[in-house]
């Protein structure tokens, strides 16, 4: 009886590596937080705001939690850069997303770099594109008078709108009616 048992756990033994392999590939393409937070900081998509820099590092932080991502990762990379890591968590159709932004001290604003990563990399249903993190940012900077919210692009103020329209002519005052003598009449000869 043991003959004809050892056969059936050796294709048992031989279908378990066979899974393995299949399965370590995939491993390989996953995202963690450690491999996010490691690839170079000059990686993904960059842009400009106006602003504080601390004011900024903080619209940063209330975009992620604002679009339902948890945080990973809140830390001073250096004097002028600054990253956050969130996680998009996973769900009945995706094993989730990574979302790092890297905030990098300009005069008078600071670049914000978006970097996504899938949390793996063969899941089609995850989502790796959140260019809406921007817009979020955007409306959590404070508005000002002269720019709107992240915006270098001046608004026009009530007064420099009244004087961009020139004004009407002096015009002299109306002369009364009764001072006014009429044409003389021509003659007919």
């Amino acid at each position: 009886m043991q003959v004809r048992h050892r056969p059936v756990k050796l294709i048992g033994l031989v279908l378990v590596a066979l899974a393995s392999a299949a399965f370590v590939p995939a491993l390989q393409g996953c995202a963690t937080v450690d491999s996010v937070r490691d690839t170079p900081i000059t990686y993904g998509t960059p842009r400009l705001f106006t602003g504080e820099y601390k004011t900024i590092i903080q619209a940063s932080r209330k975009a992620l939690t604002d679009g339902g991502l948890s945080t990973e990762l809140d830390y001073a990379v250096d004097d002028h850069t600054w990253m956050l890591l969130g996680k998009d968590g996973a769900d009945m159709t995706s094993w989730g997303s990574y979302v790092r932004l890297v905030v990098e001290k300009q005069a008078g604003g600071a670049y914000v770099r978006l970097y996504a990563k899938k949390a793996m990399a063969t899941n089609v249903t995850a989502k790796d594109d959140y260019q809406e993190v921007f817009d979020r940012i955007a409306a959590n900077l404070p508005r000002t008078p002269t720019a709107p919210a992240g915006n270098a692009t001046p608004v026009l103020a009530a007064t420099q709108v009244a004087s961009a329209n020139p004004a009407p002519a002096a015009t002299a005052a109306p002369v009364p009616a009764a001072s006014v003598s009429p044409a003389p009449a021509a003659s007919a000869q």
